[in-house]
């Protein structure tokens, strides 16, 4: 619940790095279901599976920023 807690609080900016390493994303996923995933976060801030995918891509774009 914390995390969906920082999603209400921050928005895009609770997933940092994702939107700076979209560029390298682009490389290795489809950034158009990265976005889906975010807008299914956004819109039910009571289902988490969305933001579990969210987490795993942010992890990778970790990452790819080093």
């Amino acid at each position: 619940r914390m995390d969906m807690l920082c999603m209400r609080t921050a928005g895009q900016k609770a997933l940092w790095p994702i939107h700076e390493a979209r560029d390298q994303l682009d490389e290795w996923l489809d950034v158009r279901q990265i976005e889906q995933a975010y807008q299914a976060v956004k819109s039910n801030l009571d289902d988490i599976r969305p933001l579990r995918k969210l987490q795993s891509i942010q992890t990778l774009a970790y990452r790819l920023k080093e």
